[in-house]
């Protein structure tokens, strides 16, 4: 367990930091179809399959019919919700924060289980910023 109070180390938050990014990006805006498909069951948003080239090549695309409602926010049974995790400050909040308090009290597991996701961050960021 971590000292209490105590900070992660450099390298430590580094994979912390970046494992919260890369969860981030999952839960909040990641269209593979699991996910995404997921995501709009838990807002109650209306999905429905939109590409029937891509299924018969083995592939499911999932698109929102309407993104958004007439009042400015999400369509969806849970538009609230949807604010929430269409929001990288709060949601990225709420996910530092489970991460922060993981880490102290299981410091080693959750370097371990952070670990592929820090990687999966770090290969996303650098392909789409330095490829040309």
């Amino acid at each position: 367990m971590a000292a209490h109070g105590s900070l992660p180390p450099p390298w430590a938050a580094i994979v912390l930091t970046l494992a919260t990014f890369r969860l981030l990006r999952l839960i909040g805006w990641d269209t593979f179809p699991p996910i995404a498909e997921l995501r709009g069951w838990i807002l109650g948003e209306d999905w429905s399959e939109t590409d029937k080239h891509a299924e018969r090549e083995g592939f499911q695309k999932w698109e929102l019919r309407s993104k958004v409602r007439s009042d400015g926010h999400p369509k969806g049974e849970r538009w609230m919700l949807a604010d929430l995790v269409g929001c990288p400050f709060c949601l990225g909040l709420y996910l530092s924060v489970a991460v922060y308090v993981l880490w102290l009290w299981q410091p080693t597991a959750v370097m371990y289980a952070a670990a592929p996701f820090a990687l999966s961050a770090a290969i996303g960021l650098i392909a789409k910023n330095l490829d040309p």
